[in-house]
């Protein structure tokens, strides 16, 4: 078995690991305003000028979050890109370092890389004037639930912040709770179940995604061909465009069989969940391959100790966080035109990801109590 390399993080060290990620937050910030490619600005810029004419285009989520960014502006003056860029960089990393405090009193190696990258990857693609901002704020009855010991209340809070965001900024999140609904069902009940539990699982899923799309395809072919064709739609127009390069093409040519969409869809699930083929992409995508093949690693891991009935008492909320993970990756694998969509989207849920693959403090001390007892 590897051995984890364990940071200590008591007293000064524990001062030098915020330092070390606060510093990190700046170089981000620094790199996305000033040097990397226009493509990381176009959509702030754009709801920002928006925002300030009063201009709307029709479209759910540019319309509210340009709403929500002119009601700011009015309260606090702040007109320039640069300036909304560096104030909610200072407000987000500020933040999220406090939120990953607990989390940082028993940190490994492999934990400390994934929280670098993903406060890089915030800083990047959300502490900006952003969809991703107002989804943040959305997702915060999720994220204080999960923080909490009532079940209920972290199902409720998580089911809140899915239906505020397919109300108010992106439809498909609707779909997204569906799926959660599902794997959340299936997870809780895989303890009733005797035999090869992961099987049982992943077969259970399987079956339920053909029956689903078959009866949608008989039954309401429209929808049916939006879904099955949501990437192709997106994705016809932007082919020789220089900023779609690490575009996601189905490997399996497109039918309308829901067997060929379902197998489409499970290549597309584990492209996404480990990235290799970025690497030839050039240098700035390293970063993104190494945050997301660390994620991968441990919400398969955590999945697994899920089905496997290995979370303790007081980890229901991993549960939640690890079924919300799952069925956003396969709704991701459904719509994100591009692996660069897919990361700016993704990182957005770092808090939830947190609960389900990184156990807190109190988490560790109650595994070492049990772990004592036996």
């Amino acid at each position: 078995m590897i051995k984890k390399i364990q940071i200590k993080t008591e007293e000064e060290n524990g001062i030098i690991v915020l330092a070390v990620l606060a510093m990190t937050c700046m170089i981000a910030k620094i790199l996305q305003i000033y040097y990397l490619p226009a493509k990381y600005t176009y959509d702030g810029r754009r709801i920002l000028s928006q925002a300030l004419s009063g201009y709307r285009s029709g479209d759910l989520g540019y319309d509210t979050t340009e709403n929500f960014f002119a009601v700011l502006i009015k309260w606090l003056h702040v007109e320039e890109y640069e300036q909304w860029a560096i104030l909610l960089g200072f407000v987000g990393s500020v933040l999220a370092l406090q939120y990953i405090k607990k989390y940082l009193r028993e940190l490994y190696l492999t934990n400390a890389v994934f929280i670098m990258c993903s406060l890089m990857l915030l800083n990047i693609y959300v502490f900006n004037v952003s969809k991703e901002f107002l989804q943040m704020i959305m997702f915060f009855p999720a994220i204080y639930s999960l923080n909490r010991r009532n079940e209920k209340g972290q199902l409720g809070g998580m089911l809140l912040s899915l239906l505020l965001v397919g109300i108010f900024l992106r439809r498909y999140f609707f779909l997204i709770m569906i799926i959660f609904l599902v794997i959340y069902f299936l997870l809780r009940n895989m303890e009733r179940l005797e035999g090869d539990k992961l099987a049982v699982f992943l077969i259970g899923l399987a079956l339920t995604g053909v029956l689903g799309l078959t009866l949608l395809q008989r039954y309401l072919p429209e929808i049916y061909e939006n879904i099955t064709g949501a990437r192709y739609f997106i994705n016809q127009f932007r082919m020789e465009s220089p900023d779609a390069s690490t575009m996601i093409v189905d490997m399996i040519k497109n039918s309308s069989s829901p067997l060929v969409y379902i197998g489409n869809l499970g290549i597309n699930f584990v492209r996404l969940c480990f990235p290799i083929e970025l690497l030839s992409k050039g240098f700035m995508q390293v970063i993104f391959v190494i945050y997301q093949l660390i994620l991968s690693v441990k919400a398969i891991k955590s999945f697994i100790q899920c089905i496997k009935g290995k979370f303790l008492e007081g980890e229901k909320n991993r549960t939640i966080a690890i079924s919300f993970l799952f069925a956003y990756l396969i709704v991701s694998a459904v719509f994100e035109p591009d692996f660069g969509s897919f990361t700016r989207h993704e990182i957005v849920f770092f808090p939830i990801f947190c609960v389900g693959m990184m156990r807190g403090y109190e988490g560790a001390k109650s595994m070492v109590g049990e772990s004592e007892m036996a």
